[in-house]
């Protein structure tokens, strides 16, 4: 409620336009519409069922799972910063205009919230979910930018999603020991 769903929104988006075989024009005239399509469904269906039933499988008591999903949501959120600030805008559009907003000192406020968040989660919890953050979005910067030539928003909420739904699914790990 929040969110607006902006970012389920984002993921649908780009599961229906980052097809094979797609040009850049027609991938950004699909990320426009506001239309959803059947790979945005599905991708959108699996992705909540998954992040659902994450959520019981947390481990620890009522305060680490408070923790692990104030860590994912965060961490996710700053992975989304720290992806506009290392790639080229791709069209003219919200993703364009946060990019622009961007300073360096408040992509190094929301690095630090990130590390703070995950953390407080304990070192070993924070290297899996820092170096998975790291892998995602540089993954997402190199697929992006070689695809459509930058991001857009619906790039950065796609990326911020995964991050999430990664760092959730970690926590389900019952032979971890963070």
């Amino acid at each position: 409620l929040l969110t607006g769903a902006l970012h389920e929104d984002a993921l649908a988006d780009c599961a229906d336009a980052f097809r094979a075989g797609r040009k850049p024009e027609r991938i950004l005239e699909i990320l426009k519409d506001s239309r959803i399509g059947v790979f945005g469904a599905v991708a959108l269906l699996l992705a909540m069922l998954l992040r659902w039933s994450s959520l019981p499988a947390i481990g620890g008591g009522p305060g680490h799972f408070l923790l692990a999903v104030a860590a994912a949501h965060g961490v996710g959120r700053c992975a989304m910063v720290l992806l506009a600030w290392i790639a080229p805008p791709a069209g003219h559009g919200l993703g364009a205009a946060f990019q622009a907003s961007l300073t360096r000192g408040g992509v190094v406020a929301a690095a630090l919230q990130m590390a703070a968040l995950a953390l407080a989660c304990g070192w070993k919890a924070a290297l899996v979910m820092l170096t998975g953050a790291a892998l995602v979005t540089l993954s997402a910067r190199r697929y992006f930018v070689r695809r459509i030539g930058g991001v857009t928003g619906d790039c950065l909420g796609a990326t911020g999603y995964l991050v999430e739904s990664f760092i959730l699914g970690m926590f389900t790990c019952r032979n971890c020991t963070w």
